[in-house]
């Protein structure tokens, strides 16, 4: 179990977390509504960033009322459609792209993921983790959640790839017609 204030591991059995203090006991919600996802199902779905993630989604935990709040995420608003891809988000992806072809909407999509990726990722990972938790046997739970979360990182070799495709493009568009015209140059010299 993580602390819902710090982040940091609590012991087994411990009351209090050692890092900061705060109670381990959490407060059942009121209202009936759906609780948070717990920070450990969080820590599974997330994998390798979810200590960053755990710090941004305790924002939109407002008392007990989930609530946006703005935030920034460099990733998402520089790799945005990459972004999403790469966290399991294909609707999102699918818009953001589509968003980015259209001149000024995409301007204003790229900034508004920059600010509410966070939040996006955020409600993306709770209704995950309450769609696996309602299905999956609690001994199971740890690797289907892993599973189901985590990141592509498939995404990454395609985004090096067309990267460098992109780059050996640029280089052909302009180093061909040097060399066409030098050479066109050098026949009429002769």
């Amino acid at each position: 179990m993580y602390c819902s204030s710090c982040g940091r591991e609590i012991r087994p059995g411990a009351l209090f977390c050692d890092g900061c203090g705060a109670s381990t006991i959490a407060d059942p919600v009121e209202g009936g509504g759906a609780p948070f996802p717990a920070e450990a199902d969080v820590v599974c779905f997330v994998g390798d960033q979810s200590g960053y993630y755990l710090g941004k989604f305790r924002s939109f935990q407002v008392g007990r009322v989930e609530a946006f709040v703005p935030t920034w995420n460099w990733n998402a608003f520089l790799f945005t459609t990459w972004w999403f891809l790469y966290r399991k988000m294909y609707l999102w992806a699918l818009l953001a792209f589509v968003a980015s072809c259209i001149p000024v909407v995409g301007l204003v999509a790229w900034i508004a993921v920059g600010v509410a990726g966070n939040y996006l990722y955020y409600r993306h990972a709770s209704a995950q983790i309450g769609r696996v938790r309602a299905v999956t046997p609690e001994g199971d739970l740890p690797r289907v959640l892993a599973q189901m979360g985590g990141v592509n990182r498939w995404v990454i070799w395609v985004g090096v790839v067309l990267t460098i495709l992109a780059i050996a493009g640029i280089i052909a568009a302009i180093s061909i017609p040097l060399f066409l015209k030098t050479i066109s140059e050098g026949t009429r010299a002769i």
